[in-house]
Parts: C-alpha cells; structure tokens; sequence
C-alpha cells in the first residue's frame, strides 16, 4: 500500500522542479507551505506574487513562508503588507519583519502599534521590545494608555527590556492594577530597570493573591538590591 510522503520528501520533490513547473505549480496555503524550505529565487518570486492573492489565508501563509527563509529581499514586499486590509496578514507581517529589525523598519512598527486592531498592536509591541531600538521608547508609553490590557501589558514588558528609565513613574502605578497580569509585568519591568523608588511597592506585593505576582514582586527586589539602574 501507498504512504503518504513526509513533509521532507515532498520538498525535495520541489528542489527538483524544473524552471517552468514553478510557472504551473497551483496556489494556495498547501503549495506555500510545501515551499517554507527552499531558499530558491523562483520559489521566492511565487510567494511575492501569492502576497496580493484575493485570499487573506493564502497572503497570510505567504508572509509567515517568507519570514521563515528571512530572506533581505523579500523586506519591501513584506512592508507592504502591514497595511493589508486582513488583521491577521497585517499581524503576522509585523512579526514576519522582526526578523529584519533595523531603524529603517522603525517608523513601520510605530504606525502599527497604532493599528486599529488591538492584536496588531499586541505584535508591534512585542517586536519593538525585542529590537534594541530605543527609538520605539515613546511610543511604547504612549502605549500603556491602550484600551486594551494585551497591549498594556506588552509595552510594559517592553519598557522594561529597552532599559526605558524614564517611562518609571509611568509603570509604578500598574503595580495596583486590579489586573494580575499587569501587576506582574510592571513587577518584572520595574525589576528590570533596577527601580528603587519601586521598592516599597513591590513588597506590599509580597502578599498578593496571586503567586505568580508575588515571585515578579520578589525577583523584582532581588534585581534592585543587586544593583542600581534607575
């Protein structure tokens, strides 16, 4: 009896397609997937094109098989796709384009931390927190007065890993939040930056309902007192 080929085989079988079958090949989310593995300019062409396909599904797929080769020339068509009309393209082209980090990408992350979907938002700021940049600083406090917690909750741990000194007296509050989630962030962000002045209030956390809080608070303490920052 016939088996099924492994994912494996099936993209060696797509290595050894001549030029023209690529011209051929079907489109949808099973082709682009099937092409995540081959660093090869035609395969690369195929997804730029798939890009502007009627179907956010296959845009999406297309975005996340680019990201995957992280290749520099797929950068300006990713770009273009942060203002799809999809949330979930735009979304997934944020984190596709994290990959490529640079301060050219700068601008591009801040208008999408703006997005008007709160889950665009969520990826931007989780982005700009891992680029070194500090150039996204005030757009991430900006961000703490997000409607939505997620959003919050990410630029606050993004502060934090960019060593964002002066967004403190902005972040103390959040350790009152009746939110745990945004207690316990503001704790790891506030023990990040090495805030003495955050002190008194972390230990009043030593006795929050929430023991993943409580650790934060703890840990937070500990980073002070081994040294200061802010």
């Amino acid at each position: 009896m016939p088996t099924r080929a492994s994912g494996r085989a099936r993209v060696e079988w797509q290595r050894r397609r001549t030029p023209s079958a690529y011209a051929r090949l079907p489109r949808g989310p099973p082709l682009i997937v099937g092409l995540r593995e081959i660093r090869d300019p035609r395969a690369v062409a195929k997804l730029i094109e798939a890009l502007a396909e009627t179907s956010p599904a296959v845009r999406r797929e297309a975005v996340v098989t680019l990201a995957n080769q992280r290749l520099p020339e797929s950068v300006s068509a990713l770009r273009g796709r942060l203002l799809d009309s999809d949330e979930s393209v735009r979304r997934v082209a944020v984190g596709a384009l994290g990959y490529f980090v640079a301060p050219a990408l700068l601008q591009d992350f801040m208008r999408s931390l703006a997005d008007s979907d709160w889950r665009v938002r969520v990826e931007s700021a989780i982005v700009l927190g891992r680029s070194a940049l500090s150039g996204a600083i005030p757009g991430l406090r900006a961000a703490l007065a997000d409607p939505y917690w997620q959003v919050q909750k990410e630029s606050i741990a993004s502060l934090g890993r960019l060593a964002a000194v002066a967004a403190i007296p902005e972040l103390l509050p959040f350790l009152e939040s009746e939110l745990a989630d945004l207690r316990r962030a503001a704790a790891y962000a506030l023990g990040e930056l090495k805030a003495p002045r955050a002190s008194e209030a972390l230990r009043k956390l030593s006795s929050d309902p929430d023991i993943e809080v409580r650790k934060a608070a703890a840990r937070a303490l500990s980073a002070i007192d081994s040294g200061t920052l802010g």
